[in-house]
């Protein structure tokens, strides 16, 4: 059925920018995913790969033990449409991957995920949201935190320590490079910064 409005293009509305939190903020959530004798060091691991690499959640849960190179602080994953790519992480991830993998052990005939809960079984995707959430909670974060808004923090800090978007888009796992543009527009006290040190016009009069 046709209305009086076929044929008009639809209104462009405002891009919403990332959601993001600041350094603080940052430090009090790791701070707070110590937490607890028998899972901190987990919990703190896994928001050291959602930070460090902005894995998505089913990623992080679908990680084996195989796609895990901590020669090459390397972790292969599958992300959308069993694509599947590498991703690296920083040294101080790679020595928490390194000593959580020494205490969780390899049990013969175990499963071979990386991430278990107590019956040696993969981690569900809603178990994981809820330790993120009440991590969130304990760091008195003043929004609700979940994996993918984990992701957003780790794209827009890797723009401001340099990242350009094309690396970003492949690490990532973004098919369009527009995704990635969507960092480097929040980050704006970055491009600030880049713009003073490379003033075309400063740099002509200096």
């Amino acid at each position: 059925m046709r209305t009086p409005l076929d044929g008009i293009p639809a209104l462009k509305t405002d891009k919403v920018f990332p959601f993001m939190l600041d350094d603080a903020q940052i430090a009090e959530l790791l701070k707070a995913s110590k937490h607890g004798a028998k899972t901190g060091l987990r919990n703190h691991l896994i928001f050291l790969l959602f930070l460090d690499c902005g894995l998505r959640l089913n990623e992080l849960i679908g990680l084996r033990l195989d796609n895990v190179s901590l020669a090459q602080r390397s972790l292969k994953v599958h992300g959308k449409g069993s694509k599947e790519r590498i991703v690296f992480i920083g040294s101080q991830t790679a020595k928490t991957m390194k000593r959580f993998l020494e205490l969780r052990g390899i049990t013969p005939g175990g499963s071979d995920y990386v991430f278990l809960d107590r019956k040696g079984e993969p981690l569900k995707p809603r178990w994981v949201q809820e330790i993120i959430a009440r991590v969130g909670k304990r760091a008195k974060c003043p929004q609700r935190v979940s994996p993918h808004r984990l992701r957003h923090v780790a794209a827009t800090l890797a723009v401001r320590n340099g990242m350009d978007p094309f690396s970003l888009q492949r690490l990532f796992g973004w098919e369009n490079l527009d995704t990635a543009m969507r960092y480097v527009n929040a980050a704006s006290p970055a491009l600030h910064e880049a713009h003073a040190k490379a003033s075309p016009v400063d740099r002509l009069s200096g």
